[in-house]
């Protein structure tokens, strides 16, 4: 929280990483703060996160992993003016507020506490990476079959 004013981007980036690092050890990797905020705070405190123009797992995510900026941090040094994203400055001061109070609650509990079931996202995309080899022999079966139909089609 130190780095707030000239530094929001990580700022909210860094209390997003807090609250993931409260997660058990026994818990899913595919659970983020979310979900450990979710079973520490309730579902209220969730939504009032995740619902703002600037999600903070993906301000998280986008940060640390392409560097990319949702502050003013550019224009405070560009312009040496004094703008500040309202819509991210009140996303910044919700996690703000959430994050003290996940933490808080995690000592309160002494680190014990129960995760939320994962979610079960089995999407197509998942199955195919999970899958590829199955998924080139089905393609390349269809294309033989439409091959061979054409074939017989265009030559009768």
């Amino acid at each position: 929280m130190i780095h707030w004013q000239d530094r929001p981007s990580l700022s909210l980036a860094l209390m997003v990483v807090a609250c993931e690092a409260l997660k058990p050890p026994d818990a899913d990797d595919r659970q983020n703060c979310y979900d450990v905020i979710e079973a520490l705070l309730g579902r209220t405190a969730v939504d009032r996160i995740r619902q703002n123009p600037f999600p903070a797992q993906h301000v998280r995510s986008t940060h640390l992993h392409t560097g990319e900026f949702h502050g003013s941090e550019l224009v405070m040094m560009a312009f040496l003016s004094s703008y500040h994203d309202p819509s991210f400055r009140e996303a910044h001061r919700e996690m703000a507020l959430v994050a003290p109070a996940a933490i808080i609650e995690w000592l309160k509990r002494r680190g014990n506490f129960q995760m939320p079931a994962p979610k079960n996202r089995r999407t197509f995309r998942r199955w195919l990476r999970d899958n590829i080899i199955v998924a080139f022999g089905v393609i390349f079966g269809f294309g033989l079959a439409i091959g061979w139909l054409l074939r017989m089609f265009w030559s009768g």
